[in-house]
């Protein structure tokens, strides 16, 4: 190495010299840090100093720091760019890790009480009914210990101890079936829920079945969000319907009527609106602005796209009887059974009920009906959106 000596330079006897011969710095460094004295020295060897000044970089570096030497800026930005990409690493860990412990703290109070209160203010939207089916999901999943979670539902002083363990329970789908306004701004709503309960000690939850819950909603006086005064109460299900209770449809108030070629179209048109086989506009009316029925779905090189849900159709029953509302018009009921694309194993069974006219020597189809018709009815029933698409 060559060292600098009242301005002039000169070659250094130690031959260890010569691994800092640009790095007047490195010099000092390995003098503060690594050189020994030479009686203690071994014989020097090439590879044995590259490797040792390898290994006390990080040192020599340390003590430079120590002595407030400041290397010049060519020798800093090398230096501040690792630094940078190290803090880029570590902050990106950082995330990850508290991703991960979010996640398996997510039947944890905390972050029950933050999605409960975000919630919350979606239920302001859909009025008391949602608000109430929020309220029994964060009820069944509350227990012992995590009774704060029903705050934004509950008033603090009648707020009671529960029992269960937390997350013990959980709704896997609500939805109300009454709602009553039984006084000013306080309604009576009844929700159901399907159950799930933690098997146990094991992971994973069973199915404990539908039950039914009566929840009573105060409205606040500003008219922004409601309360309740107490939990919800667990109440039994609908009475189931009866024989007396059932009312007749057209089919089996009107006689039967047959028609080769009305059954064979809706046959073709059904095929054409689930399958996507078939021209749809040959047995639909234009009036009826059904187009054939799309859902997402993604390519096999997963590119998402829309396609016909079912692959397969077997229309297994028609049924046919005069429409008392349309001249030369008919109502068709058919059952069939179609193959999923996402699962073509398991075939689905549906019932559809369509209204048909005649138009010259052939059927199309005028209305596809949400339901069949009442042998009893006031009104002509509406139709169902013909746009065909269902948003993913």
């Amino acid at each position: 190495m060559t060292s600098l000596v009242r301005g002039r330079r000169r070659r250094s006897e130690d031959p260890e010299d010569d691994l800092y011969r640009d790095d007047p710095y490195e010099k000092d460094d390995y003098e503060f840090r690594v050189r020994r004295p030479r009686r203690d020295r071994r014989r020097w060897s090439p590879r044995r100093s590259r490797r040792r000044a390898r290994r006390e970089s990080s040192l020599r570096r340390v003590a430079r720091d120590l002595r407030g030497d400041v290397p010049p800026l060519e020798l800093q930005t090398p230096l501040l760019a690792r630094a940078v990409g190290w803090l880029l690493v570590l902050g990106v860990a950082a995330g990850f890790a508290a991703l991960a412990v979010t996640m398996w703290t997510h039947g944890s109070s905390e972050t029950a009480t933050v999605t409960s209160r975000g919630a919350e203010d979606i239920a302001a939207e859909t009025g008391p009914s949602g608000w109430a089916e929020l309220y029994v999901s964060e009820f069944l999943a509350a227990g012992q210990g995590t009774e704060h979670r029903l705050d934004p539902y509950l008033e603090a002083q009648s707020r009671p101890a529960l029992a269960a363990t937390p997350n013990s329970l959980y709704a896997s789908a609500v939805s109300t079936l009454s709602a009553e306004e039984v006084e000013d701004r306080y309604w009576a709503v009844v929700v159901a829920a399907h159950v799930l309960a933690r098997n146990g000690e094991a992971d994973g939850y069973r199915s404990a079945g539908t039950r039914y819950y009566a929840v009573g909603v105060h409205e606040l006086d500003g008219g922004d969000g409601w309360y309740s005064l107490t939990l919800p109460a667990e109440v039994a299900p609908p009475r189931q319907a009866t024989p007396d209770d059932v009312r007749a449809s057209v089919f089996e108030a009107n006689p039967p009527a047959h028609d080769e070629a009305a059954s064979a179209a809706v046959k073709q048109m059904l095929a054409a609106y689930l399958t996507g086989a078939g021209e749809l506009d040959r047995y639909v009316n234009t009036a009826a602005g059904l187009r054939p029925l799309e859902v997402p779905m993604r390519t096999p090189d997963g590119k998402p796209t829309t396609g016909a849900p079912f692959s397969a159709l077997d229309v297994t029953q028609v049924r046919l009887t005069a429409d008392p509302d349309e001249r030369d018009g008919l109502f068709a009921w058919a059952e069939l059974r179609a193959q999923p694309v996402h699962a073509p194993d398991q075939w689905q069974v549906f019932q559809y009920t369509l209204r048909l006219q005649r138009r010259a020597d052939r059927w199309e189809v005028t209305d596809l009906l949400p339901a069949v018709p009442l042998a009893e009815r006031s009104d002509p029933f509406s139709t169902v959106s013909g746009s065909g698409r269902s948003e993913e």
